[in-house]
């Protein structure tokens, strides 16, 4: 996004947009209100979320606070998308290239290992574009991102397992 001058936001919304062409043609009962509504409405959110803590938190970040971050992050974003692929309202097109994978596999490459290979996809190219368009690579690639590439998927599926199944079959622990 930052090499082309727009937001994140709009940046998301675009390659959201093109991932929903493919999913038209090979997960079409993935797309649901929820698409719609993660496609729009998650990298503004992000924009808004980034410009209210850059402008309303004298928070110096430490480095113990942006390791917790980046667990509390991670943790809560597993978490969030069990719950709304569990949920069955639609999945985010970036979400769904794991299911689309999932899908042309025949269902032989597990939810997170599929999620895993799409999220190191993603990163690569992110790289490659950084590097092409002069950009630094620590400017884009750092713990986080690869801690997300590589625990995204995983942690996905223990959620669904352990909180969204048993909360959407209404058990109780």
């Amino acid at each position: 996004s930052s090499c082309l001058g727009l937001s994140f936001g709009s940046w998301q919304l675009l390659m959201n947009a093109a991932i929903l062409l493919v999913m038209l043609f090979t997960v079409r009962q993935c797309i649901g209100p929820g698409t719609i509504v993660n496609m729009v409405g998650v990298g503004y959110l992000a924009d808004l979320l980034c410009w209210l803590a850059g402008e309303l938190l004298p928070l110096e970040m430490t480095l113990p606070l942006r390791a917790g971050a980046l667990v509390l992050g991670s943790l809560l974003a597993g978490l969030g998308v069990a719950l709304y692929l569990t949920a069955e309202l639609g999945v985010a097109p970036y979400d769904s290239v794991a299911v689309i994978i999932q899908t042309l596999s025949r269902h032989r490459v597990p939810f997170r290992l599929a999620r895993v290979a799409s999220d190191v996809t993603v990163v690569a190219v992110g790289v490659a574009v950084c590097l092409l368009f002069g950009g630094r690579l620590w400017d884009i690639l750092g713990v986080g991102t690869v801690c997300n590439a590589l625990l995204n998927g995983p942690l996905i599926q223990f959620f669904r397992a352990r909180v969204a199944e048993p909360i959407l079959r209404g058990e109780s622990r």
